[in-house]
């Protein structure tokens, strides 16, 4: 049976969805204890090439029959799950029942027996599985050996281009919400140093950055415990290919110089859609970009990861000449003050707080709570899209304050620099983050870099938060790489492009006043 069955192509099939079937709610069975019941088995194994499989498993039905068919397949789903995805062996027996359902195999009392018998040997039924055994060869055991991957947990990470220690399939990730779903999550490990020099794997699932290899995280951080200096040349060579692109200070923001009235503008969400440009969407931008000829001398951009937490960071961080910041994080927070600072030059707004924001315009409540919200950050507020909620929003500051001001992403400028990076190895959106430090390298004479790493665990083995702060987690299903774009960021560290910044920046802790 291993040897007709191959694990890489049962992925494949499920994953173009060939081999799944929507589940009736009448038929959804509890989990194994302690598991969860994934519905999203099209996305539970990594992907592969195409095979042939697909035919043979149509062959194998006719010359086997239905219920043998729906046996084979059903254990060989049930060994392999039960290896690599602990708790989800019921749903993805339910699986192979609602595949032989897909292509008209018969409901027979003999297969309703063969289901009763399989069922009962994945709960643990010693009896069942002998009589698997017994009757028709299997077992549950020798296909649950053959199915297991050969993963060498030892083996050291392999050099890639750019001296990237990193193994490449560490570069295949996938992410998933944790707002209101249930996340889908695969355990693997992350390699660790201990204060003697010897490593140990700690086991983990991550319910955002899902990753289908062992995480050297010893070997990542080796970029970060050298000198860094800065490479002038690959500096200027970076700059120079993203001006051609996309330049920041022309073209990063809407403004009344780069758009026309009646002029289509692209979605950041979809390039193929377009909005028009209304005469009230013109009169809100920006008149001229707000950016100078000459670059800043320094700029910090500063991410939300946990990893700032008592990073002693606040100094550094508000020292540069222009702070960037994302996805409004709090700055008042006591607790946070020493570690991230409290200045703000460019601060963009997530999508998910615009949404809380939709029925503005008939709530003087929603507007003073926009307003006391904003209170924390000077500059520039940067939002991702006009329309009539933010047009409030924007009244709300202008009448308010005048020491910030919103201004638009430029859907055209995003796209430039997806476009860029895709052809540089990140072919997923990339995140707000990315995109800032994309415009910070065009602003800026150096640009420091804090707040980000996407992994739960530094490479002592100490848990690192998703946020330093506390906040749902609000990422779309398979939209973001951010291992892969974390990657990318250290390149750009090794090149001597950009600093980044891991670790605390100073023993001492600063003192802090609001």
């Amino acid at each position: 049976m291993a040897d007709f069955l191959n694990p890489r192509d049962v992925r494949t099939m499920l994953a173009r969805s060939e081999l799944s079937t929507p589940i009736p709610k009448d038929d959804v069975l509890q989990p194994a204890p302690g598991g969860r019941v994934y519905r999203a088995l099209g996305t539970c194994f990594r992907p592969c090439k195409p095979t042939n499989m697909y035919r043979w498993l149509l062959r194998l039905k006719r010359t086997t029959g239905g219920s043998v068919f729906l046996l084979l397949i059903s254990v060989y789903f049930v060994g392999f799950s039960l290896l690599e995805i602990p708790g989800i062996a019921l749903t993805l027996w339910q699986a192979g029942r609602g595949f032989a359902r897909s292509r008209e195999v018969p409901q027979d009392s003999s297969q309703q027996d063969l289901l009763a018998l399989l069922k009962g040997a994945v709960q643990g039924n010693h009896s069942q599985q002998q009589l698997l055994q017994d009757q028709f060869g299997i077992s549950l055991q020798t296909l649950i050996d053959n199915a297991k991957p050969k993963i060498d947990f030892e083996k050291p990470p392999q050099a890639v281009r750019n001296d990237t220690v990193v193994d490449k399939p560490l570069l295949q990730s996938d992410n998933r919400t944790t707002e209101n779903t249930t996340a889908v999550e695969e355990e693997y490990f992350y390699i660790v140093h201990n204060k003697d020099g010897s490593s140990r794997k700690i086991p983990s699932k991550h319910p955002v950055v899902r990753i289908h290899q062992d995480v050297n995280l010893t070997a990542i951080m080796e970029a970060f415990h050298r000198p860094w200096k800065r490479d002038d040349v690959s500096l200027s060579m970076t700059r120079s290919e993203l001006e051609q692109c996309c330049s920041s200070r022309k073209t990063a923001l809407m403004t009344q110089e780069n758009y026309k009235v009646g002029q289509p503008v692209p979605s950041a969400f979809n390039a193929s859609q377009f909005y028009p440009m209304t005469d009230k969407i013109f009169n809100s931008l920006q008149k001229k970009s707000p950016y100078p000829e000459k670059l800043y001398k320094t700029c910090s951009v500063v991410g939300n990861s946990g990893v700032l937490r008592e990073s002693n960071c606040a100094d550094h961080i508000d020292g540069a000449d222009y702070i960037f910041r994302c996805n409004m994080p709090p700055l008042t927070d006591k607790r946070h003050l020493s570690h991230v600072g409290t200045k703000s030059n460019f601060t963009t707004v997530p999508m998910s707080m615009l949404r809380k924001y939709g029925k503005i315009q008939d709530s003087q409540e929603l507007k003073d709570r926009w307003y006391n919200q904003t209170q924390q950050y000077k500059g520039l507020i940067i939002i991702k899209k006009p329309k009539d909620s933010t047009a409030v929003m924007q009244a709300e500051l202008e009448k308010r304050r005048t020491d910030l001001r919103v201004a638009y992403e430029n859907p055209a400028h995003f796209i430039g620099v997806q476009k860029y990076w895709a052809q540089r190895g990140l072919p997923r959106k990339i995140t707000s983050g990315f995109y800032v430090i994309t415009v910070a390298l065009m602003l800026c004479e150096q640009v420091n870099v804090y707040g980000f790493w996407p992994f739960p665990f530094d490479d002592s083995g100490g848990k690192v938060r998703y946020h330093y702060y506390y906040a749902p987690i609000f990422v779309a299903p398979e939209t973001h790489d951010m291992a892969v774009e974390f990657m990318k960021v250290r390149e750009l560290h090794q090149k001597g492009v950009i600093k980044m910044q891991l670790g605390k920046c100073q023993e001492k802790k600063p003192k802090r006043k609001l």
